[in-house]
């Protein structure tokens, strides 16, 4: 029996007419301060109300009180620190601003090179293993001592 709904049996739709709005209502958000826009359907183009260039934020940190405490602040949330941190790195920045103490590390790799150094002049730690024998009679012990120098 053959089925009459494969594609060479299906009707065509007709056309349906979509109509045209007459007006455009454009309507910005609250803090922009821009009114609320009417354009006929020939004047709307929302491709040119794209290239408009926003109005120049002349304090884009806000609602922090300088740029630098934004960066500061943007800093520590990435890097997770806690209170106890925040409150060390802000007091250390404090110093450096007042001139009682200056940092002279640039980067990563003069952080490193500061450990190594650091880390040269700490007493050395030498391990020594001995292994001592000792016999009993059903099995072989092998004891492992280490002392540090």
């Amino acid at each position: 029996m053959a089925s009459n709904t494969g594609p060479e049996n299906v009707q065509p739709q007709p056309a349906v007419h979509i109509a045209q709005p007459h007006e455009f209502k454009t309507e910005f958000h609250p803090c922009s301060g821009r009114e609320p826009l009417l354009q006929a359907f020939e004047e709307f183009d929302v491709a040119l109300e794209m290239l408009k260039e926003p109005p120049a934020d002349e304090a884009p940190w806000h609602p922090f009180h300088s740029w630098g405490d934004f960066e500061f602040s943007e800093i520590a949330l990435e890097a997770a620190l806690n209170q106890g941190q925040v409150d060390k790195l802000l007091s250390f920045i404090a110093h450096i601003a007042q001139g009682d103490t200056h940092i002279t590390l640039k980067n990563e790799a003069d952080l490193h090179m500061a450990l190594d150094n650091a880390a040269a002049k700490l007493t050395l730690v030498c391990l020594l293993f001995f292994c001592i024998m000792r016999y009993s009679s059903d099995c072989l012990d092998c004891c492992l001592l280490v002392q540090k120098t």
